[in-house]
């Protein structure tokens, strides 16, 4: 390859396979090669790492390492090739057959990747299919049990987030090695100095023979100093001017930490709640007040009834309006002192999240329950029908009567004690 820098890359077609390519870039000063495998819609580059397309592979790539750090940096063109034409390179694009092993490359998916616990056939047009197994990649997560992802072809489509486990095994870059990709000075930085963590000294006598030094102090580790030489005491000043507005940035950041963090210790003293415990309650506010009534409530809030204290059936459509936009919780009322349970199935009907039962007590209600959420893989979740939200639902309708006319027909084939008629 006749570029000279690492991280210059080229996707070519194999020859006599046209499900086969792969990637030529270079790497540690040498040319290497890697192999990519086309499966139906899918390009799969080592054992792990599956894209919708060669852009799409190669921009990941762009931004993740390939191999030992190095990424593609460069793309060989025309252009760039004439460019480094004059420059002796022994290493030419065939020369040096390496080939990397799948094992090599690093195992690293995209982030916020799920891999599907079970497969899902999608019931609408803005709804993703998917095998058990399958990778879906640039997951956006919703909160309300749908996420959104890439995969086969499809762009942010929902599908359900019980059905997915998430994919941890990226690798994160190192963020030194991170900053040094990054700094516009490249492969000549040597080095980086945070300023914002050293003190500050004038060394009025100068050192090395500079008159004129500014010396860096890490506050971290004292032993570690940084000398910045100038020529005139105008540059010095400059030189000070800039370190201590950094250092004074950063003491003022630490000041406001220490008073937020007083702050926080006086409003715990006060409430008498640590407010990492009340951080947690986030997701809903019980409400016990004015419970019965439906005509005002957020998504927010939860309540609370006894088994024998639910809305009656006259107010059946006002009961399933709240469930589908707020909580509800139904718990056996304590007189069931011998932990015997109450029938769940009429306020699941009604669209009621969580119906607690005795679980001590094996009796039918407990298995129609266990047999309920063994659905969707036991995952102690179900999703609730979507006809349950039509306007036309009624809960009830199941027990209204309704007269069917059947007709039966019967051929007798054989009879004893039977009565014969002579005429």
């Amino acid at each position: 390859m006749r570029i000279p820098r690492d991280g210059a890359f080229l996707v070519r077609q194999r020859e006599g396979d046209p499900d086969a390519f792969a990637i030529t870039f270079r790497g540690d000063g040498k040319v290497k090669h890697c192999r990519i495998k086309k499966e139906s819609n899918v390009f799969l580059l080592g054992t792990t790492s599956e894209f919708e397309s060669l852009v799409e592979l190669v921009s990941y790539f762009k931004v993740k390492p390939l191999y030992r750090k190095i990424k593609l940096r460069y793309p060989v063109t025309p252009e760039l090739v004439d460019r480094f034409s004059t420059v002796k390179d022994c290493a030419s694009l065939y020369e040096m057959k390496t080939y990397v092993e799948p094992n090599e490359i690093e195992l690293s998916l995209p982030q916020r990747t799920v891999r599907a616990l079970y497969s899902y056939q999608a019931k609408r047009s803005d709804e993703l299919s998917f095998s058990k197994g399958a990778l879906i990649h640039n997951v956006t997560k919703e909160n309300n049990g749908w996420w959104k992802g890439d995969h086969g072809g499809k762009i942010q489509q929902l599908f359900p987030s019980n059905y997915v486990e998430e994919v941890s095994n990226f690798t994160q870059p190192d963020t030194k090695i991170q900053e040094m990709e990054d700094n516009p000075l490249g492969e000549l930085c040597k080095g980086i100095v945070d300023i914002s963590k050293c003190n500050i000294q004038n060394l009025k006598s100068g050192k090395n023979g500079k008159p004129h030094v500014l010396t860096l102090q890490d506050l971290e580790q004292e032993s570690v100093q940084f000398d910045l030489a100038a020529a005139s005491v105008e540059e010095l000043f400059e030189w000070y001017q800039v370190t201590w507005d950094i250092t004074q940035r950063e003491i003022s950041k630490q000041y406001s930490r220490e008073q937020e963090m007083r702050q926080q210790v006086e409003v715990e003293k006060k409430d008498e709640v640590a407010r990492e415990m009340s951080e947690l309650v986030v997701y809903c506010q019980p409400r016990s007040k004015e419970k019965d009534r439906f005509d005002s409530y957020s998504y927010k809030e939860i309540r609370s009834f006894v088994e024998n204290k639910t809305p009656g059936k006259s107010r059946t459509k006002d009961f399933l309006q709240y469930n589908s936009k707020a909580l509800s919780r139904v718990y056996p009322k304590g007189q069931r002192v011998e932990s015997s349970n109450y029938d769940p199935y009429p306020l699941w009907a009604v669209g009621c999240q969580m119906v607690a039962l005795n679980f001590q007590t094996a009796d039918k209600y407990t298995q129609l329950n266990s047999a309920l959420f063994s659905l969707n893989g036991s995952t102690g979740y179900v999703l609730q029908p979507e006809f349950m939200r039509y306007d036309a639902y009624d809960p009830h309708q199941e027990k209204n009567k309704v007269k069917y006319n059947i007709g039966i027909r019967v051929r007798l084939h054989a009879h004893t004690h039977a009565h014969t008629h002579h005429g």
